[in-house]
């Protein structure tokens, strides 16, 4: 049985452009099928997507981009974004643009004679009211406390991305909070430490800490939860054997989703 790996280029983290490739080994006689990692946000910047291709297992090649695409985002209202080829496999759109909250996007790719399609959303944001500090002896590092409202009625879901001193912290899924409203809802949330104990961000007095929190849909989540428990980031408990797909039509793998994201920035004392 010939084993095909899946190299996503998860963009679930993009504001920093940083992109991290994670490996997941399919197994069994499957044609080569692209990846999708396309992020819409509610910030006004070029938006990207990013289209490979899986590998066989047993080879020493790089990840194979899919270059060539016609890219496309149309929003419900009838706005299209258009993107063009930066970099092999690298796609931008074509100026600034940004998603709305509460807008639906469908995504439309054209590659190698196949279309693909997925459909997402901009959800609405928390309130981040503030962050504040707290001094962990054991790491000898600040820890990060978050301050807010969350919103009324189940289904929101968030990811929580730390930067220090202008330098994303959470450049990995292993080091990223996430959560849904399951037993948050409406509530005020008083000080959710959002950075994982296990975590070596190292802040001490004088850094410059920024809180970003991404609204996601529920889709997304789930694909992220999948991702992160098959690469092993939930430890010896993880992994299913399942094959996080996503939501990208017509036997292609990887995401499309919306965000919409808040922040905030202070100086540790």
């Amino acid at each position: 049985m010939r084993k095909i790996i899946l190299k996503i280029l998860v963009l679930v983290f993009l504001l920093s452009s940083c992109v991290e490739e994670t490996e997941i080994i399919l197994q069994g006689d499957l044609d080569e099928r692209l990846v999708v990692d396309v992020k819409l946000t509610n910030d006004t910047t070029y938006q990207i997507a990013i289209l490979s291709k899986t590998i066989q297992y047993y080879t020493e090649e790089q990840t194979p981009r899919a270059v060539g695409a016609t890219v496309k985002i149309i929003s419900g209202s009838g706005e299209v974004f258009l993107f063009e080829e930066i970099e092999p496999g690298i796609y931008q759109t074509t100026e600034k643009v940004y998603g709305e909250i509460g807008e639906s996007y469908l995504l439309q790719i054209d590659y190698d004679g196949k279309k693909h399609e997925a459909s997402s959303e901009i959800r609405r944001s928390p309130v981040v009211d503030s962050i504040a500090f707290r001094w962990e002896p054991f790491m000898e590092s600040f820890r990060v406390l978050y301050f807010g409202m969350e919103p009324a009625g189940k289904g929101d879901n968030y990811l929580y991305h730390i930067y220090k001193n202008g330098v994303l912290m959470t450049d990995s899924l292993k080091n990223i909070t996430f959560t849904n409203d399951d037993f948050i809802d409406g509530i005020y949330i008083f000080g959710f430490e959002v950075d994982a104990w296990f975590n070596k961000f190292n802040l001490q007095q004088g850094d410059t800490v920024t809180l970003e929190v991404h609204s996601i849909p529920k889709d997304a989540y789930a694909y992220i939860l999948e991702i992160f428990f098959e690469t092993g980031g939930a430890g010896p408990m993880g992994g299913s054997g399942k094959t996080p797909r996503g939501n990208i039509s017509n036997d292609a793998f990887g995401l499309f989703y919306g965000a919409s994201i808040v922040r905030t920035t202070r100086v540790i004392e």
